[in-house]
């Protein structure tokens, strides 16, 4: 075999080597990103299951309201035409004043999970992902 032979082969062994060796980091630089990226789609996943919460509370509690205020407005009705209609009875009109109660307390609660529900996430998403294709992106740089 002449020396030509030979370095020819010994340089297809290490192009063989370098490619086995790309091949390998590049899969395992891949796993890497794919892990980090679940890992941030969770906490995505459960910011917005807490937002979807509040937006069912607050659509549950609106409802009461408005369900609370239509029973207020016939109660009231009810004894702003008792004089007038003739009928009588001799009652107290407590439970309207419970009942408006009720129905401002919903509102406030309501106001309240807006105002939570407008609340950005305290910390920005997929950060760790950033700032590591911000370092890959650097190192590349580097490297060429």
């Amino acid at each position: 075999m002449s020396p030509d032979h030979q370095d020819a082969t010994e340089d297809e062994l290490n192009l063989k080597q370098s490619l086995a060796f790309v091949k390998h980091s590049a899969k395992d630089f891949l796993a890497v990103k794919a892990e980090l990226f679940a890992m941030e789609i969770k906490e995505v996943v459960d910011f917005t299951k807490g937002k979807l919460l509040i937006l069912l509370l607050v659509i549950l509690c609106t409802s009461a309201f408005y369900l609370m205020f239509w029973v207020f407005c016939i109660g009231l009705g009810s004894v702003l035409l008792n004089d007038k209609l003739g009928v009588i009875s001799e009652w107290n009109a407590e439970w309207l004043l419970l009942l408006l109660f009720t129905a401002v307390s919903h509102v406030v609660v309501v106001l309240l999970l807006i105002l939570k529900l407008g609340k950005k996430s305290e910390s920005p998403f997929f950060t760790a992902t950033k700032s590591e294709f911000k370092r890959d992106k650097q190192w590349l740089e580097k490297s060429n």
